[in-house]
């Protein structure tokens, strides 16, 4: 994802206070280390890096765990969790990021 995004969605998912930012990974080879190592329950990842069927195998090896993807060019967000269901985001404004992880956890924001 471009730089500029990449930077926004950390700055913001990072000032939020139920949120913290625990690692970021240069590639994909290095996100499975760092999902060992934190524990983390959302992964940010764009969509162009995403391999087919990538999410997915996280998802399994990762119990628990949910993928935020967004799109290359930033205008569509999706977020996918071990479950028959994706939750779908056109508004990619920081704050409809927010909603939406918040959401997918039981919360009561609308994404």
């Amino acid at each position: 994802m471009p730089r500029l995004l990449r930077d926004i969605v950390i700055e913001v998912i990072g000032s939020e206070f139920d949120m913290l930012i625990v690692g970021e990974a240069g590639g994909y080879a290095d996100v499975d280390e760092l999902l060992r190592d934190s524990q983390a329950d959302v992964l940010v990842f764009d969509d162009a890096v995403m391999a087919a069927g990538s999410k997915e195998r996280l998802m399994r090896d990762h119990e628990g765990l949910k993928v935020l993807v967004l799109s290359d060019r930033g205008k569509a967000a999706e977020l996918h969790w071990l479950e028959p269901r994706a939750a779908q985001c056109l508004d990619v404004s920081p704050n409809r990021l927010v909603g939406l992880i918040r959401t997918s956890f039981g919360g009561s924001a609308t994404p």
